[in-house]
């Protein structure tokens, strides 16, 4: 840990900063003693909203996933199911932004059934703009390879990241796809039908993901509670495919990610906003692998009643 030196001019200011550090870490100490999946009911706040923000729950979270490597929360009320996750550091948060998340819901609790039953429903938040993706990725690893050290110092830089990454986050995702009800497929984000989902960096870059469906979609009801299963799926990075014209130069780099070379090999010359194609110079890194294979895992979850 970074020693921290107390400038006595600016005692109160160094006091706060030290107080948020320790918050921090607070946070993360208990999000490792979390269980691997979600081991109860839970209802909604009362003043729960999709908004990218997990103030409701004051930060904290009922389960920390190490495939998906998110820490998340399910709940209910009488109308809707809620999921919440966070995702930590570099790479979780940069493969949902280019892979998407989808979480499918299946009245089977068998293991052999639930994955193939005829009756899932699934909602996928992803964006179908790779560009984008990978431009906001560019901006969000540019911070933790750079910034995220000294954030003081780099207090300025990391202000204009944020808002450039909150404004591009807002227009690459655009739809949630639906499958599994009738008559409904790709939405906008601003639908009718009740179901919501966002995504959000908040000011550390942790990628913050919500979502929100209609009970009445999932067949499922407050009134008659049934255990069922959810599937929380992140896709593998995806990332866009750029055409380099004849005789064109192609500019490369080598750099460090995770502990392993990784060669970036950008046409017509290297930008913060060019997509990224890594290539792994070395033995298999395990966050490479986790970036370039679709993710996921299986719990099961009880709608909470309102207790009276």
């Amino acid at each position: 840990m970074k020693k921290i030196v107390i400038v006595r001019s600016r005692p109160a200011f160094y006091l706060l900063l030290l107080l948020m550090l320790s918050v921090n870490a607070n946070a993360q100490y208990s999000d490792k003693k979390l269980p691997e999946v979600q081991p109860i009911s839970l209802r909604a706040p009362d003043n729960i909203k999709i908004d990218g923000k997990t103030t409701e729950w004051d930060d904290k979270l009922q389960a920390r996933n190490t495939i998906d490597r998110i820490v998340y929360t399910i709940c209910n009320d009488d109308k809707n199911l809620y999921f919440t996750a966070r995702a930590g550091g570099a790479y979780p948060g940069a493969k949902i932004v280019s892979g998407g998340l989808t979480l499918t819901i299946s009245h089977s609790v068998e293991k052999k059934k639930r994955d193939k039953d005829p009756g899932n429903v699934s909602v996928t938040f992803q964006t179908a703009d790779l560009v984008k993706a990978a431009s906001i990725n560019a901006k969000h690893y540019h911070y933790w390879n750079n910034l995220a050290g000294n954030v003081m110092k780099h207090k300025g830089e990391i202000d204009s990241l944020h808002m450039a990454i909150d404004a591009q986050v807002s227009e690459a995702f655009k739809e949630i796809v639906v499958t599994g009800v009738k008559d409904m497929d790709t939405l906008s984000v601003y639908n009718t039908e009740g179901i919501k989902a966002v995504i959000h960096f908040n000011d550390t870059f942790t990628c913050i993901f919500e979502m929100a469906i209609p009970l009445k979609y999932l067949g499922l009801s407050t009134d008659n509670p049934e255990k069922f299963s959810y599937n929380i799926k992140i896709g593998a990075q995806r990332l866009p495919q750029r055409r380099v014209a004849a005789g064109q130069a192609v500019a490369a780099r080598v750099q460090s990610m995770g502990g392993v070379q990784v060669m970036d090999i950008r046409g017509g010359g290297i930008s913060m906003d060019a997509p990224i194609m890594p290539i792994m110079m070395g033995p298999p890194d395990r966050d490479m692998v986790y970036l370039g294979d679709d993710t996921d895992f299986w719990a099961e979850y009880t709608l909470a009643k309102k207790i009276i």
